[in-house]
């Protein structure tokens, strides 16, 4: 089994947070296991921004598997969402390429 290690996500998230729990609606992706994860968040009185980071332990279980898939709400027109400003492997410091289009973050 290969590790892609640690990966840190700088994250803005701008906007309310919405209230409503709702179940996990979102596809399992076979030959990934997300092992463990931070959130480190800051919060200011003076705003709606939300400024955090994640780092995430992703194992790959299968040969081939050549991207992983977060959901993640990007901002939208309404101005609320998330918006990642960068994605790095933590155990390299090497930037790791990713799209975020609307309920997605793909790491390639």
């Amino acid at each position: 089994m290969k590790v892609l290690g640690r990966v840190m996500m700088v994250l803005a998230c701008v906007g309310a947070i919405a209230g409503s729990a709702r179940a996990a609606t979102y596809q399992r992706q076979p030959g990934i296991r997300i092992e463990h994860y931070v959130f480190n968040v800051e919060v200011a009185d003076n705003s709606h921004l939300i400024k955090g980071q994640t780092v995430a332990t992703v194992r790959f279980t299968a040969a081939g598997i050549d991207k992983v898939v977060f959901e993640l709400k990007a901002r939208n027109d309404q101005d609320t969402g998330m918006v990642v400003e960068s994605v790095v492997d933590a155990r390299t410091g090497v930037p790791v390429k990713f799209v975020h289009q609307g309920e997605e973050l793909t790491l390639n």
